[in-house]
């Protein structure tokens, strides 16, 4: 296993350092390779509200499973790393104009988003699911049984979360957050019958609050591909990212990775109450 993970590091290693040379005939790598390079520093934009994807600990420091790709990642590239905090809803803009070199926290690939940024990946798969309580679950017989104008459902602005709740569910009354944590204090405290949001969370929220007799759904009822953003000005990070993960996939790190966020829940005392 070890001469397996030291191969595989010494062939990312020099797959990434070919990424990073400069041609012969080229003045630069892109834009935010070279901004990295100079700067020996990837910024990265984050809302760090999405555990287990990306979450903030007690003590301040950012913490998940997209989180420690990032560091592996800048481990790669002897980058540091910093994380700039930004709404969900305002991460492309952050991308679009410069502010992060790469933008993670549960992103979807849609081609809305696809138009605006360039993404690498998908880094894993997810989907929408429902957070409710088990006396509401017990007459759920679907996403779509929450279709009625009796109901309120909660969701996070900007999300394809919102997007599934005003395209399955317009019957509705619905409550627009800026947060998933805030959607499911909606239903915590009673002001919501459920919310929506993405699979890994609401399995998260099942968990922590199991003594609250919080649920969910045991499938996601969509199908979502989760990426990187970069700036479309960039071609060559988005190849360098794309090859990053897939040889991440290939070696098997990524599935070590997903298992330490996903199967364990030692790191979840580390979160805010």
């Amino acid at each position: 296993m070890r001469k397996r993970a030291a191969g595989f590091f010494a062939l990312l290693i020099i797959i990434l350092a070919m990424a990073l040379c400069l041609p012969a005939l080229q003045a630069s790598a892109g834009p935010v390779l070279d901004r990295i390079k100079k700067n020996k520093v990837i910024v990265v934009g984050a809302d760090p509200t999405y555990p287990p994807l990306m979450a903030k600990a007690t003590d301040g420091e950012m913490i998940g499973y997209e989180v420690d790709l990032v560091k592996v990642l800048a481990g790669l590239l002897k980058v540091k790393v910093q994380f700039k905090e930004i709404p969900f809803d305002k991460l492309l803009a952050a991308v679009e104009q410069g502010q992060v070199d790469i933008a993670l926290s549960g992103i979807t690939i849609t081609p809305e988003r696809n138009a605006r940024v360039m993404f690498a990946g998908p880094h894993m798969v997810a989907g929408q699911s429902v957070i409710t309580t088990k006396k509401e679950a017990f007459h759920l017989q679907s996403p779509v049984s929450l279709n009625q104008p009796q109901i309120t459902v909660a969701a996070a602005k900007g999300t394809t979360s919102e997007m599934a709740v005003k395209e399955l569910l317009p019957k509705a009354k619905y409550i627009s957050v800026d947060s998933q944590e805030a959607a499911l204090k909606l239903v915590l405290n009673g002001k919501a019958k459920a919310a929506i949001a993405d699979f890994p969370f609401c399995a998260l929220a099942s968990f922590r609050y199991a003594d609250k007799d919080i649920v969910t759904t045991e499938k996601a009822f969509t199908f979502e591909p989760l990426g990187i953003a970069l700036s479309a000005q960039d071609p060559q990070l988005h190849n360098l990212l794309q090859n990053f993960l897939l040889l991440l996939q290939g070696s098997g790190r990524l599935e070590e990775i997903q298992a330490r966020w996903f199967k364990r829940s030692d790191w979840m005392k580390r979160l805010p109450k």
